[in-house]
């Protein structure tokens, strides 16, 4: 009764036992959550982040090749390119729209589970920005040192549906501004910034007024403006040249530029176009000629300091 079975036996029986085990190894996603949903969001901010962890609940390493979201989505991936089996990561997710619109779009997972490549859709909302500015950027003309410009109006309206509450409209730089914003704004509702430029030195001076509020804060209107630092004034705006054989070169005709402000005049260029060409012994700035004490030796003074006129040939 104890007689022994043929190897053979055995042999094919261990066969189908291994078998099965064998093709059970492999990895199997699941994720905390399949959907998000991000409510309303103001176009042109960025909510926070929604958090999904991601198990690899199978028996075999998880090889992840690609973990995205598209258009108004963008997601921060926390989790490695390989998770083994019985390990977690997370990865999160912001909404942040740049326009008005429903957006309505997922992450993809692509890995080599079987169920490749798994999906979380993402839901969310973008309204029109609360704080509306028209326009968003102003641009001043050449203003002189220790004056003040004209003023030049920017429109804050209230795009939303709730009273904005507004915090502070600051100016930096060579800027000021006044405002009939008060403290609160209805929806719908609007009210004026006016801006002016003092500038305090020559040259391209920049700055802004922002705006400071409940919504969608803070915005900024970007300001730019130039700075004349003296009153330029020329002997000739126009002068004529005797007909000039081609590629010989004329005799020199001089042009003064004199400073007649109270203030230095800076010189940012001294320019000619064409078939012309200069040179000058303006330097980068000019004394105002108020500063001399006799008019009466005007062409002696020039020529002992030159830094008050100047020639351009």
């Amino acid at each position: 009764m104890n007689q022994r079975l043929p190897l053979a036996f055995y042999t094919g029986f261990l066969l189908i036992v291994m078998a099965p085990l064998a093709m059970a190894q492999k990895p199997v996603v699941t994720l905390s959550t399949t959907s998000l949903n991000f409510g309303t969001a103001e176009a042109g901010t960025m909510t926070a982040a929604q958090v999904v962890t991601l198990t690899n609940t199978g028996t075999a390493a998880l090889n992840i090749t690609q973990l995205s979201a598209g258009s108004a989505y963008q997601v921060f991936n926390d989790c490695p390119a390989t998770v083994n089996a019985g390990a977690s990561c997370t990865f999160g997710v912001v909404f942040q729209p740049q326009t008005p619109g429903t957006y309505s779009y997922s992450v993809s997972i692509k890995d080599n589970a079987a169920n490749s490549p798994q999906k979380v859709t993402l839901n969310g909302t973008a309204t029109a920005p609360v704080v509306g500015l028209s326009p968003k950027a102003l641009t001043f003309g050449t203003q002189a040192v220790g004056t003040t410009s004209s003023v030049q109006a920017v429109t804050l309206t209230n795009q939303g549906t709730t009273t904005l509450t507004i915090n502070s409209i600051l100016p930096s730089g060579d800027f000021a501004q006044t405002n009939t914003c008060a403290g609160t704004l209805a929806a719908g509702e609007n009210c004026t910034i006016n801006i002016t430029f003092s500038p305090t030195a020559g040259g391209a001076r920049g700055g802004a007024v922002t705006i400071n509020s409940a919504g969608n804060s803070p915005q900024n209107v970007s300001l730019l403006g130039t700075a004349s630092s003296g009153s330029a004034s020329l002997s000739a705006t126009t002068l004529t040249f005797a007909n000039q054989n081609l590629w010989t070169k004329s005799a020199a005709q001089t042009v003064t530029l004199t400073n007649k402000g109270s203030t230095a005049l800076q010189i940012v260029s001294v320019v000619a176009s064409g078939d012309y060409s200069q040179t000058n012994n303006c330097g980068s700035s000019i004394a105002p000629i108020g500063e001399l004490r006799d008019h009466r030796h005007l062409s002696t003074w020039r020529n002992r300091n030159p830094h008050r006129l100047c020639h351009s040939e």
